[in-house]
């Protein structure tokens, strides 16, 4: 359609008669809304709202056939001919907002490429979410005289590159390469053909036909030309070079890539080109981003929310024939029901055998061609590129442990060239490519068991740390990751001598998969081993981690003397845990009577990790006491034991521990002065930022929690939903990239929402958080938590003025409260209900 037909048709669209039709395409192409979504806005059923779509793409002529193409054919028109026309981020998200720079220009290059004109036709279905890659061509051939895309099989290089010339060149020469070497004719048997097509005089020498192609290609009083060299890599050879028969394409790119010619060259290749004669700048190609695939799948159910789409798009790497046999299968086989096919297939990725093609294609020209490159890539696939995403240089060099040192980085580099991994730094492999790799290591069983030990290994060294003494999230996840592997393969012998010193992998969140790994000892060790395993001690520490205080209670009480060792020390640690299992339920008395013996037999020991701990949590029991000079003063002793003896982390619990007793003791007189309450707060930062050093994201949670309390505590409102928003993320960040399970932290963001949302005067969304939280301590046993829950929730029926259900939960406070010999907290309870009750009458 020409420039003023499309325009005349705009402006009849415009009319007051077509109104219905003029707020439709608002919503479809300004607001990305679905049918559904512009049914509902329109007052109309989704039938009606897809049929008038339709009727617009009529109404503006497209000739193409299909729903999807019609819709696909207008979009594109808009983008030619309506710039002052506002289309939706989500449609285009790289030419919005009125900026006509990012959208693709013809290459302009004064020295070499006289401007071409656009041409006026465009792609349709086929050819969506490349805006961002048609910039960046165009980019590129204002620099580079040519360009090799690289991309795996279906990416969708050859769409791209004949779209590219197709729109800044009249004229395209293709030279198509045949995917047999055999097939392939020399560049001397193709040049006449080339000239011919350029209306220029053929000889019988090769030299002579080079000169005269050089010679038209210099001239600026002729029209640019565009090349395109489809399918390259049946050309190469192991070496990414041309094979013997095709080498005369390097005198051929040698012309081509002459800085002075008026031409610019595209190839497409799933492999690298490696030739002196020419400078080849590589373009790595991606796959479509879930824009293109929500666009490609808007007819389906849910096709532009769906979260199975999602999933579907980042398994295949947006690759663009997968994406068209996906939804040839989803439409003609599940009614385009996107979810219910993920559902089905998500586990088996390659069930289609042409999706196993795409794939298994190169490798069997890697397998034919290059072995080695070969076998590291089948055995990447025993990688789990799960919380660990990426593998390091050396994780793909210990995989090569059966070939000579001097080869292993040779064939590293020879596979990063082929289009089968990513490399960014590291190297991974996409979901659909690891089932396949993994299937055809899986084939060997010595070959897998190998290679599962060796990456094993790998992780565990990786790690850098002794077990005991694990720092950081990244120290911790390598060696679940090493455990993960030794699973895999049932090396129980290995799973045992790393689970048994484990301890600090629970702190960071995998106290559920250590539970999980200890459950599987049980069934699989010999008699000798399993008695090691029954140490209570260890069985104890990992019910506190999982929040099962009485169980962790009743192991850590039992005097196992299963390890042989220091008995004095082992005690002080059993007592260290056994005490802080009741912290969390509120025997603050015992601990207290239990503490004061162990951190005056560490310091015969100086035992200084326990000791640390002790300390702190003598100081929590005193806090929640509300004898806040002494907890205090056991904070500051194992902050300064901690700068002096201990690693930063542990200087960071007490920081923080003692930011929280510094707060507490606020809150309970009700009354600050602005130095205090800004100490605190630098007090949290440095704390944050150490546990953000570690990789520690509990504390840092817990920590950030603090800091929401401190901000409502001054009414900074915003400033509170910033850092539980920010705390809120972080959690979300550990429960997905670990086995994760912590009802404590759980309880704590639950709590501390609950206040924010109270402070909001939201306060049925208040008691609904606030009797998760109830539910939560009481499955877990924390009666100090269940106290504060209580307490709360009976403010929040005060506030609401629903008197009897707030007295009902102050008396559970105070009961609470009492059992744990606690006055002081009788009484913050009884002042609070008090102070409330005079700030609402």
């Amino acid at each position: 359609m020409e420039k003023q037909q499309f325009l005349d048709k705009f402006e009849e669209l415009k009319s007051p008669a077509n109104a219905q039709r003029w707020a439709l395409l608002q919503l479809w192409l300004v607001e990305a809304k679905s049918d559904g979504e512009i049914a509902k806005a329109l007052g109309k059923d989704r039938s009606t709202a897809t049929r008038k779509i339709i009727e617009i793409c009529k109404h503006f002529g497209t000739d193409a056939k299909g729903n999807k193409e019609q819709r696909q054919h207008l979009v594109l028109l808009f983008r030619k001919y309506c710039l002052d026309f506002e289309v939706h981020s989500s449609i285009y998200p790289d030419w919005v907002d009125g900026d006509l720079s990012d959208r693709p220009q013809p290459p302009t290059n004064p020295q070499n490429i006289p401007t071409p004109e656009l041409i006026s036709e465009l792609t349709t279905l086929e050819f969506i979410g490349r805006d961002r890659d048609l910039t960046n061509l165009a980019n590129l051939s204002r620099q580079a005289k040519i360009v090799l895309i690289k991309a795996g099989a279906g990416v969708g290089k050859s769409t791209l590159a004949k779209e590219f010339l197709k729109m800044h060149f009249h004229k395209v020469i293709e030279i198509n390469l045949a995917l047999s070497v055999d097939e392939n004719v020399p560049a001397s048997e193709r040049l006449p053909v080339i000239l011919k097509e350029l209306n220029q005089e053929i000889s019988n020498s090769f030299a002579l036909n080079l000169d005269c192609l050089k010679k038209r290609l210099l001239d600026r009083n002729q029209p640019s030309v565009a090349f395109l060299i489809d399918n390259l890599e049946p050309a190469l050879d192991n070496n990414f070079r041309f094979v013997e028969k095709l080498n005369n394409y390097e005198a051929l790119l040698g012309v081509l890539g002459d800085r002075d010619v008026c031409s610019f060259t595209l190839i497409t290749s799933r492999r690298s080109l490696i030739t002196p004669r020419a400078k080849v700048h590589e373009y790595s190609l991606e796959g479509l981003d879930i824009t293109a695939w929500r666009q490609y799948f808007h007819d389906c159910e849910n096709g532009t929310d769906s979260e199975a789409l999602v999933q579907m798009r980042n398994a295949y790497n947006g690759n663009a024939k997968v994406m068209d046999i996906l939804y040839g299968a989803i439409k003609n086989r599940f009614d385009g029901n996107i979810g219910v096919y993920w559902n089905r297939y998500k586990d088996v990725l390659l069930a289609d055998s042409e999706l196993e093609t795409l794939i298994s294609v190169e490798m069997d020209w890697l397998r034919d061609h290059q072995p080695d490159a070969y076998k590291l890539l089948c055995r990447m696939g025993c990688y789990r590129y799960q919380d660990v995403k990426t593998v390091p240089f050396d994780g793909l060099i210990c995989l090569l442990w059966d070939l000579p040192e001097s080869k292993r980085v040779g064939v590293v580099d020879y596979l990063s060239k082929t289009s089968l991994i990513e490399v960014k730094g590291e190297y991974y492999l996409h979901p659909a490519i690891r089932e396949v790799t993994k299937s055809y290591l899986l084939k060997d069983k010595l070959e897998w068991e190998t290679t599962n030990h060796e990456v094993g290994d790998f992780w565990l060294s990786s790690a850098g740390c002794n077990i005991k003494e694990i720092k950081s999230y990244n120290e911790a996840v390598r060696v679940i990751e090493s455990l993960e592997h030794f699973y895999t393969i049932e090396n129980w012998e290995k799973i045992f001598s790393i689970w048994k010193d484990a301890w600090r992998l629970r702190s960071f969140g995998y106290a559920s998969i250590l539970n999980n790994y200890e459950e599987r000892l049980r069934s699989s060790l010999t008699f000798s081993d399993l008695e090691k395993l029954e140490n209570a001690r260890a069985r104890g520490i990992n019910l506190y981690f999982l929040s099962k205080y009485s169980e962790a209670i009743k192991f850590l009480s039992l005097d196992s003397r299963i390890f042989q060792g220091n008995i004095l020390l082992r005690e002080i640690i059993r007592i260290r845990w056994l005490c802080a299992c009741y912290v969390d339920i509120g025997n603050f008395k015992l601990v207290i009577e239990y503490e004061n013996y162990a951190v005056e037999a560490g310091k015969q020991l100086e035992y200084n990790d326990s000791q640390v701990h002790l300390l702190n949590l003598l100081g929590v029991s005193y806090c929640n006491l509300c004898n806040y000079e002494i907890a205090l003063t056991k904070h500051c002793l194992a902050l300064d034991i901690a700068k002096k003896t201990c690693d930063q982390s542990h200087v960071a619990y007490s920081m923080a521990y003692l930011a929280y007793c510094k707060f507490s003791q606020i809150e309970f007189h009700g009354d600050f002065q602005k130095s205090e309450t800004t100490e605190i707060a630098n007090i949290l930062d440095k704390a944050i930022e150490i546990f953000r050093e570690y990789g520690d994201k509990s504390s840092e949670v817990i920590a950030k929690c603090y800091l929401v309390r401190l901000n409502l505590y001054e009414e900074k409102i915003n400033l509170a939903q910033e850092f539980y928003k920010s705390a809120y993320d972080v959690n979300q960040e550990l429960s997905q990239t670990a086995s994760f399970s912590s009802p404590y932290l759980k309880n704590i963001l639950l709590s501390t929402l609950a206040k924010l949302k109270f402070m909001a005067g939201k306060f049925h969304e208040t008691l609904d958080l606030l009797r998760q939280s109830i539910t939560l301590c009481e499955e877990i046993g924390t009666n100090f938590f269940l106290a504060e829950s209580y307490l709360q929730l009976g403010l929040t029926y005060q506030a609401m003025r629903e008197h009897d259900q707030a007295e009902e939960y102050k008396t559970k406070a105070l009961e609470l409260f009492a059992q744990m010999e606690a006055p002081k907290q009788i009484e913050r309870v009884n002042k609070a209900f008090k102070a409330f009750a005079q700030l609402m009458f």
